[in-house]
């Protein structure tokens, strides 16, 4: 995550052009702007699209500063967002070494054909070099240009934005159990590698069926109000039961469904967090048991304290196992949720 300030009219601006580790847009924080939530991507794609966003928060700065609406010393404080020497970067890079080959190159080829033909070559390797390496920088830069408009369009058909209050609430309790296991996940003694793909994976899952759910409750809203001013005994009045009784048990299913997810989710950051804090708790526990020992040998205690081998008692490793296990259910439950399987 990256951001910047600025201070701006007595205020201080936030400028934070990422979404956080899981995807998630951080200026999604409350009910009056959309949850949004952007799906994998290459990440050659992400490097592209942070570009942009990067580009564009420099130019809104620039673009505020020269209408006098942030105050700043432009010599003490650099724009927020990308430098000019990473933008232009490649391409001077690729042209400068386009235009020095051809120069050296086309030079000696043209001193050689000189003194072959009996003529002065002049400055020629000069003007080739320089209009080739300025041909082929604007060329990578068009190129680069192309591919990040390209990878923008891929990104706004990669997202999801949940406008919905109850599923924005649902969506924000699902990110706050992820952000806890993703906290937590590495101090734990576990094999299963970085969690952070399967919490993606999970909440833009639950991204997807959200707005299947809403999409079920409108139509059932519709065929509710399509039953006013129908008698009871008409034909219509049949078909349209038969039709809500339908939509209504798709609708529960998908709304069981958002439920699980958010419950698994839920239910392995509870359990990541209470295995963090017994082992933190333990840790504790026995450091001070240590130091309570070195204090009580000075006064003749002749070794009648328990623990000071360092060794976890039979009763502990059985408690640690059980964690352990209750952790890994857990996981492999979310794995389930996202197409895991077990693994």
């Amino acid at each position: 995550m990256s951001a910047e300030s600025t201070r701006t009219a007595g205020r201080t601006c936030h400028y934070v052009f990422m979404a956080d580790a899981l995807s998630v847009d951080l200026n999604a924080k409350d009910d009056s702007a959309p949850f949004v939530i952007t799906g994998p991507l290459p990440e050659s794609v992400e490097r592209n699209v942070e570009f942009v966003r990067q580009r564009r928060v420099r130019d809104e700065w620039r673009s505020r500063v020269k209408r006098g609406e942030i105050t700043s010393t432009p010599s003490a404080t650099p724009p927020p967002g990308l430098s000019a020497w990473f933008e232009w970067q490649l391409p001077l890079v690729v042209g400068g070494g386009v235009g020095l080959g051809l120069l050296v190159v086309v030079s000696l080829l043209a001193a050689a054909l000189g003194h072959l033909f009996g003529f002065h070559p002049g400055s020629v390797g000069i003007w080739v070099g320089v209009l080739g390496g300025l041909a082929v920088g604007l060329a990578v830069q068009i190129r680069q240009d192309h591919a990040r408009d390209r990878d923008m369009k891929l990104l706004a058909e990669n997202q999801r934005k949940i406008t919905d209050p109850w599923d924005q609430r649902q969506m924000i309790e699902a990110h706050q159990a992820a952000k806890a296991v993703m906290d937590v996940w590495p101090h734990l003694p576990l094999d299963e590698g970085d969690v952070i793909p399967r919490l993606r994976t999970a909440l833009w899952q639950l991204a997807n069926v959200l707005p299947e759910r809403q999409q079920l409750h409108d139509t059932l809203t519709e065929l509710s109000r399509a039953t006013w001013g129908v008698p009871a005994n008409d034909p219509a009045a049949a078909e349209l039961a038969v039709r809500i009784a339908h939509a209504k048990a798709l609708h529960q299913a998908k709304d069981d469904e958002v439920r699980q997810r958010i419950e698994h989710l839920k239910a392995l950051a509870s359990r990541c967090q209470r295995f963090h804090d017994e082992q933190r708790a333990i840790h504790r526990a026995r450091q001070v048991s240590r130091q309570a020992d070195s204090v009580l040998r000075t006064f003749g205690s002749s070794g009648q304290t328990t623990g000071a081998t360092g060794q976890q008692p039979a009763g502990d490793m059985g408690a640690f196992t059980q964690h352990i296990a209750a952790v890994l259910d857990a996981y492999r439950k979310l794995g389930h949720d996202v197409g895991g399987g077990n693994s």
